[in-house]
């Protein structure tokens, strides 16, 4: 039922990367079931083992909660489906936040663009700093900014 889908803002969680995928899950899946009455996870998988994933946080829920992690859950789950698209809205205002925040604080009209790595906009963003330079609202784990780092060391 949609009346029944919790959007986690991944935020709170760094974009599921700053301690490492599995741990950060972990935590968010903590918080939803000491606030909430869970009796179903259903996880649109971020391993590329989908079956790993899903027994690592069946062992970390125990048995009393089903846990469901699959590829395309979103396509499968009408409740994963719609939670993807609230999230993909709310990521968006973000971004349009941190955009306007930062074209006001460092008068660059260019701005972030839209924070996809097929965005020349936000790939010329990026270019403008070092690895170690980078804004804080730049996630260091992003595959494009790994690019930028080993860049820089091959560098050196």
């Amino acid at each position: 039922h949609l009346e029944d889908v919790l959007v986690v803002n991944t935020d709170d969680a760094i974009y599921i990367g700053k301690k490492g995928q599995s741990n950060d899950l972990k935590e968010i899946i903590e918080k939803l079931c000491s606030e909430f009455d869970v009796d179903k996870i259903i996880i649109d998988a971020l391993d590329v083992k989908e079956g790993r994933l899903q027994d690592q946080m069946q062992e970390f829920v125990g048995p009393s909660k089903e846990v469901i992690a699959e590829h395309k859950a979103d396509d499968n789950y009408l409740a994963v489906g719609a939670a993807s698209i609230i999230a993909k809205n709310r990521r968006d205002q973000l971004i349009d936040e941190l955009n306007r925040d930062y074209i006001r604080r460092t008068k660059d009209r260019n701005g972030i663009g839209s924070g996809y790595p097929s965005d020349p906009k936000t790939k010329a963003f990026l270019k403008q700093y070092s690895y170690d330079e980078m804004p804080d609202f730049v996630r260091r784990s992003w595959g494009t900014v790994q690019k930028i780092k080993e860049a820089e060391e091959n560098l050196q």
